[in-house]
């Protein structure tokens, strides 16, 4: 396995991460000198046994009382061992003692000693707390996650947020609020109390400051550390306002840290024996309440937006005035108030999220952990109710640095033009997320430049983490190209706020609508492409937006987004002027007469001169014979009709698929395919791109350039997996292909859906297939599309011969211009045809549409109403 985490040394790690200040005006004494003689002199830590109060002594001392007595004498304890049972043979009071596990022995003595030390802490003169904790365990509780489909995990301890009667309030208001939802609800009083200790469970997740995995031995500690990265991913899940966190991992008596960021997992080298080394212990302990939230992982630029308290509508999650209620019912409902730059940057603003709409990759511990949220202006929420309140979308991750800013990618569409960029996303602002004054990477802020080794973890795994989980946007779990140099840049956290609020475009509401998403995604991938100098390099389900342009979602458009890992150049290829014919020199007009003569004889055509000039200057340069073959596979794979023994057909322009280069093309070329982490979602991705090998190997191509046409056949697969996956409009998953039905789809359905889009190990060798057979598209796949998509049949067929010549005759100028004016062929077709009632998935889906455009004024008169009653009850 490829090495997934790293160590450094001990002292290094605790001195760096977890370093702990002098004492004021006292140079010589140390706040862990102070705390450990605080702990001696409460009996809490035994200085003479070298023992924390509660701890077994170790396997040496117990043999030594076993078997001595005080005079060095072995003593027989036959007596004593038979004192278990009773005369009847029945267990005597100790048997439940007895049944203890290993880990139980101790569980409590851990508490115990980290409670002490955290009670130290809090009667220091000069030292106030800064983050307010207590040390439970609760591993007789599984801590649910508040989203049902997260399973259930089981740490043994925490150091959760809050005094203990604070979490014991907290777990009481949770059990309230959970409680009184289902009682609202027709559920039984057994639901009810089911749902209040559920609640009581949830919590937990939101409260956790660190986890804390128990061993019962000191031996191999990785599998230990597998479970802690779990707990770790968790908390990374449910607390999105964490940048990293700490965990501990507790062997009898010997005690690791760990820490985990977006670069991964980074631990201490070599674990400590906690009564050898009891100011190890203290320092660790105390840092965990008295160092800056920020330095514990803490993002200080969000707060909890809570309505109902004027005086202090923003809070950190920490603090310790707040309440359960403040979070919500789910993640996704739980405001968060960010500020971001105004448009003109002079200024800051500050956005309240109303619903997170993606958080597909908010627990990823190794890579961009991306959060999206729908949100509004705080200083629009105060307007007008009955008017209609401006949504932005605010989208969350962790660049790696070396990587150009997303925002760098929109600003360079010219700006003064309307039409131009009219169907790229709109930037509203962005910015490099600051922390402490300053904007703070992995590897110098949180990890201090620390000198680390690579260490396997089994359960965590850096590729696995690197994965992309697509499930909200298609439907389906796959993984995209991981990240390929193992020595990972840092990373910073970036936001960017966008103007642009739309849905997926699997959420079209009919066929002329799926194609003028298409069209626009099109247009605006050629804007950014030939405007820009910008390309895209990431076509996905989700990046391709269908665009309200009313409130209910009836009038659309399509947009394309997430420019995370586009790629620009500034290098340009000028447009080479087609010649007339009377500036044509002899070489060309042999040419001219030598194809001609050759059409004439094998498909009675003649190529016209206008058509001749541009395919010349195209093929300047290429083997003999490549005009010619081009020629031939259009004329073959268009079906154009030849001409007859009576008349010679004009092949002109039109007929050849050639627009005439008007502007300059941007030169890609020299290219490294591999050099950000990901290039794209891997079920739509070009394999020529996965395997950076040319589809076509006549004009002997050392490597592969990420170009246009690459995303041009990406969105062609992104339309292959609609047709064969919905059911229609609204993006609902076909019941053939759903849980046990898969059983009873047809297998060759079954087989094409999980060979070209969720087989991650062959669907670049199967989409490679494709192109080398028209049969294979026209006789297995479009069979399969979903009867509702079968007008789409010979569009996809047509885009397929566009795709097939272009990447047999490269370069492709105007791929753009072809699939669009095929699709604007279809949409022209398909809109003389259409019924005149509305399909019902399309009457569900312009609901679904008008009750999700609704949410943001619903959320505006939320908060102006807990702000006039003082609660925050939705």
């Amino acid at each position: 396995m490829k090495p997934s985490a790293s160590v450094a040394a001990t002292d290094d790690f605790l001195q760096s991460i977890l370093a702990l200040p002098a004492v004021p005006r006292q140079p010589n004494t140390h706040i862990v000198d102070q705390l450990y003689t605080t702990l001696v002199d409460s009996n809490a830590y035994d200085e003479t046994k070298r023992l924390w109060s509660g701890f077994p002594v170790d396997d040496r001392d117990e043999n030594d009382n076993d078997t001595k007595n005080d005079n060095g004498e072995e003593n027989d304890n036959s007596e004593e061992d038979d004192s278990s049972e009773n005369n009847n043979g029945e267990e005597n009071n100790n048997g439940e003692e007895n049944n203890k596990t290993v880990e139980d022995v101790f569980r409590g003595p851990f508490v115990a000693a980290a409670s002490a030390i955290n009670q130290a802490c809090r009667h220091l003169d000069h030292f106030p707390v800064q983050l307010w904790s207590s040390w439970i365990d609760k591993h007789s509780t599984a801590p649910a996650s508040r989203d049902d489909d997260i399973p259930e995990l089981l740490p043994g301890i925490f150091a959760v947020l809050g005094t203990e009667k604070e979490h014991q309030e907290w777990e009481s208001e949770a059990a309230l609020n959970l409680g009184a939802a289902s009682e609202a609800g027709s559920v039984t009083p057994t639901e009810v109390k089911a749902n209040q200790e559920k609640g009581v469970a949830r919590a937990h997740w939101l409260r956790v400051h660190v986890p804390v995995e128990i061993k019962s031995d000191n031996g191999d500690i990785t599998p230990a550390v597998g479970r802690l990265c779990r707990m770790m991913r968790q908390i990374f899940r449910e607390q999105v306002d964490r940048r990293f966190v700490l965990g501990l991992v507790f062997c009898k008596s010997e005690l690791s840290v760990w820490l985990c960021d977006r670069l991964g997992l980074l631990g201490t080298q070599t674990p400590f024996n906690i009564h050898e080394e009891p100011k190890k212990f203290i320092q660790i302990v105390a840092a965990l309440a008295l160092l800056n939230p920020e330095r514990l992982g803490w993002d200080t630029s969000m707060r909890l937006y809570r309505p109902s308290s004027p005086t202090a509508p923003f809070v950190h999650s920490y603090d310790r005035s707040v309440r359960f209620e403040h979070f919500h019912s789910t993640l996704d409902e739980t405001h968060w108030a960010i500020d971001m730059p105004s448009r003109d940057g002079s200024d800051r603003e500050t956005f309240i999220s109303v619903h997170r709409l993606s958080m597909a990759r908010s627990e990823v511990m190794h890579g961009r952990a991306t959060i999206v949220w729908e949100v509004v202006r705080h200083n629009d929420i105060g307007g007008n109710s009955n008017g209609n309140i401006q949504r932005y979308v605010l989208k969350q991750g962790w660049r790696a640095m070396g990587m150009h800013k997303e925002a760098k990618f929109y600003d360079r569409l010219p700006s003064g033009d309307d039409h131009v960029g009219a169907n790229v996303g709109k930037l509203y602002s962005s910015e490099d997320v600051e922390i402490a004054k300053g904007v703070r990477d992995t590897t110098s802020w949180i990890r201090h430049k620390l000198t680390t080794t690579p260490l396997c973890v089994p359960g965590y795994d850096a590729t696995a983490e690197e994965a992309v989980d697509v499930q909200s946007a298609s439907g389906i779990t796959t993984e995209s190209t991981p990240l390929t140099d193992t020595k990972a840049p840092p990373r910073v956290l970036s936001r960017l706020l966008m103007e642009t609020y739309g849905w997926p475009i699997k959420f079209f509401k009919d066929i002329p609508e799926l194609l003028r998403v298409i069209r626009d995604a099109l247009r605006g991938h050629q804007d950014l492409y030939y405007k820009a100098g910008v390309l895209h390099r990431d076509i996905s389900i989700g990046n391709i937006l269908i665009c309200p342009e009313d409130d209910v979602g009836k009038k659309t458009h399509g947009r394309i987004i997430d420019l995370d890992y586009a790629k620009l150049t500034d290098k340009y290829i000028d447009p080479v002027r087609s010649l007339p014919r009377e500036e044509w020199d002899e070489r060309m007009e042999s040419k001219y007469t030598i194809l001609n003569a050759d059409l004439k004889v094998d498909v009675r055509c003649h190529v016209e001169e206008a058509a001749f000039s541009e395919l010349y200057n195209r093929f300047k340069g290429r083997k003999p014979g490549a005009l010619l073959d081009y020629v031939d596979e259009v004329i073959r794979y268009k079906g154009l009709p030849t001409g007859t023994l009576e008349s010679v057909r004009t092949l002109t322009c039109d007929d050849l698929d050639i627009y005439p280069e008007t502007e300059p093309r941007p030169d890609f070329s020299g290219h490294d395919p591999w050099a950000a982490s990901r290039i794209a979602t891997l079920p739509f991705a070009s394999a020529e791109i996965l395997t950076d090998t040319p589809y076509i190997t006549m004009w002997n191509y050392k490597s592969v350039s990420h170009n246009s046409i690459h995303d041009v056949e990406a969105l062609f697969w992104v339309t292959q997996y609609l047709c064969l996956t919905c059911d229609g409009p609204g993006g609902s998953r076909r019941n053939e292909l759903l849980g046990d039905n898969l059983r009873g789809a047809p297998e060759s359905l079954e087989r094409i859906v999980f060979c070209f889009f969720e087989s991650t190990a062959n669907v670049h060798a199967n989409n490679r297939q494709i192109f080398f057979s028209k049969k294979t598209l026209e006789s297995i796949i479009m069979p399969q599309f979903h009867p509702y998509f079968d007008s789409l049949k010979p569009l996809m067929a047509e885009w397929w011969r566009l795709l097939r010549t272009a990447y047999m005759f490269p370069p492709a100028p105007a791929m753009h211009r072809h699939v669009i004016a095929a699709v604007e062929k279809t949409l022209r077709e398909i809109e003389g045809t259409l019924p005149s009632t509305l399909h019902e998935a399309t009457e569900a889906e312009l609901a679904r549409r008008k009750g999700d455009l609704a949410r943001a004024q619903e959320f505006r008169l939320w908060a102006q109403q807990s702000l006039t009653t003082g609660s925050a009850a939705l």
